[in-house]
């Protein structure tokens, strides 16, 4: 199965393209848009888009004046804290992650194992540095206007402590099979610690609308050993090869994780009693390969429908699509149009492996479209606002956190990624209904969404991904808007901050080539 993506492109031929010039078109006389229809009415999140935020690695990150700056420019309208692989390790008591060591030692305050800890995570653990929710209520203060401040997805640590752990703290052996009374009451205790910290970010004036129970159960055996079991086993600093050894240990949601949905049915009872409103997300299974696991592939099929949809609202997806890598920005919307099929080729793939299910809502809570390298270039940025727009096609996607914040930022600058997604949230926040808006005779890699809600004006965020400029005589839109604002170069290769200009809208729009264009 597919997510459905009910707009299909026009194909042009790289070879019509080729022979087309970046200067030749973009000297063109602006062509006028001609409005053929809106399409239909999409329910998302009034929080549409924000970003991963993992700053584990940074002592108290908030106290950082140039991060605050930058966070309060790019005007996301959600934060996911603690972030991903590090809510699996995280200490919800103590609001870092939880101290490891060749074994777990009560007396030294060693709660983890170093080898059951995946690669990356483990100097953090070493030495772990705090991440306060005090801290992270700075954000909010950071805005003149506390309403303007973004909302949060909590992401819980189903996982840890281990039982190695409880074996200690209650001193007899622990029988860590899933459904055993051993089980639950680590996990009980486990949703204990969780609570005390949706209970202080309350206290710090967050909110606790949105809650992700954990992050990417699904990898298989002995990648994460706390999660899904495995053997004990050596890694060298830098290396995947790892060298096994010592008892098999019994993760958490271990075999092809059915238990999880067992944990996450009876956690989201519990929260939804606790937080009135809370909407709550369970992790979903996105498979890239035939070759994966089959915990991977077939985590839709065997976890998914275990979980209860009156409890569950949404699956927690993440997608990291790259580029091509003989990809050349000189040949202009060439290279941008060959970017955007392998991108759809890819998510075309990777969707059917994975078997997501065509009645879900989804929030993707990490996804990038260039594989997580940095820093990123224009090209990048609209690029994004392409898999932003596609995110929305689907009809299923209805919150969106780009991975992650600090990559977005330098300094106190934005990266021209984080200009196109500062753009879609001023867009979209506090709207809960998007429509794309079609002209007549455009070219596919020119694109318009319209964002609606409850006492909120309509919003209208056009993408041009083309060498031409376009005129759009701004009554033919079907709600009135006053204010353009407007992001636009036709350098595809820089990474310096692109800024936006403003002005009030008189009868024209132009819309320029390598632009996005915010009216509202």
């Amino acid at each position: 199965m597919t997510l459905n993506r009910p707009f299909i492109r026009s194909i042009v031929t790289l070879s019509t393209l080729m022979v087309l010039t970046s200067s030749a078109n973009a000297s063109s006389e602006p062509q006028p848009l001609v409005l053929e229809n809106a399409g239909d009415s999409i329910e998302i999140s009034s929080e549409y888009l924000g970003y991963n935020n993992q700053t584990g690695g940074t002592p108290e990150p908030w106290n950082n004046k140039q991060r605050l700056k930058s966070l309060v420019k790019a005007s996301p309208a959600m934060l996911r804290y603690p972030g991903g692989t590090i809510s699996t390790y995280w200490d919800m008591r103590n609001d870092r992650v939880f101290k490891s060591g060749p074994a777990v030692d009560l007396e030294k305050d060693v709660v983890l194992n170093e080898n059951y800890i995946i690669g990356w995570m483990r100097k953090l653990a070493a030495t772990p540095h705090s991440n306060s929710l005090e801290n992270f209520s700075k954000i909010v203060k950071a805005y003149p206007n506390p309403e303007d401040a973004p909302k949060f997805v909590f992401v819980a640590n189903m996982v840890t402590p281990g039982h190695d752990y409880y074996e200690q703290l209650w001193g007899r052996p622990v029988d860590p099979t899933p459904l055993s009374n051993d089980w639950w009451k680590m996990l009980n205790d486990r949703y204990k610690r969780n609570t005390e910290a949706l209970d202080r970010a309350l206290e710090h004036g967050l909110t606790v609308e949105h809650i992700e129970l954990g992050n990417e159960f699904f990898f298989g055996i002995t990648a994460e050993p706390y999660i899904s079991g495995g053997q004990m086993f050596k890694q060298k600093p830098g290396e995947w090869k790892r060298d096994f050894y010592g008892k098999f240990v019994t993760g958490a949601f271990p075999s092809l994780g059915e238990a999880y949905a067992y944990a996450a049915n009876d956690w989201a009872k519990k929260l939804k009693a606790s937080y009135p409103g809370v909407q709550i997300a369970a992790v979903g299974g996105d498979a890239t390969s035939p070759e994966q696991a089959d915990r991977r592939r077939k985590w839709n099929l065997n976890v998914v429908p275990l979980l209860d949809k009156e409890l569950i609202d949404a699956l927690s997806l993440h997608i990291y699509i790259g580029k091509p890598g003989d990809l050349d920005l000189s040949r202009g919307e060439a290279a941008l149009e060959s970017w955007t099929h392998y991108w759809t080729d890819h998510w075309d793939e990777m969707t059917a492996l994975s078997a997501i299910p065509e009645d879900a809502d989804i929030w993707l809570t990490e996804w990038d479209n260039a594989f997580m390298k940095h820093p990123k270039d224009w090209a990048h940025a609209l690029m994004g606002s392409f898999t932003l727009s596609e995110f929305l096609d689907t009809k299923q996607i209805t919150l969106t956190n780009y991975h992650q914040f600090d990559s977005a930022r330098i300094e106190d600058q934005l990266t021209p990624i984080a200009q196109t997604l500062r753009l879609w949230s001023l867009a979209s926040r506090g709207r809960n209904q998007a429509n794309r808006i079609h002209f007549k005779n455009t070219s596919d890699l020119l694109f318009t969404w319209q964002f609606s809600g409850d006492n909120q004006s309509a919003t209208y965020i056009i993408s041009n991904l083309t060498e031409k400029p376009y005129t759009l005589a701004a009554n033919q839109l079907p709600s009135e808007v006053t204010e353009r604002i407007q992001s636009a170069t036709n350098n595809l290769t820089t990474e310096s901050e692109i800024g936006e200009t403003s002005e009030k809208i008189q009868e024209q729009v132009t819309i320029p080539p390598f632009s996005l264009t915010l009216l509202r």
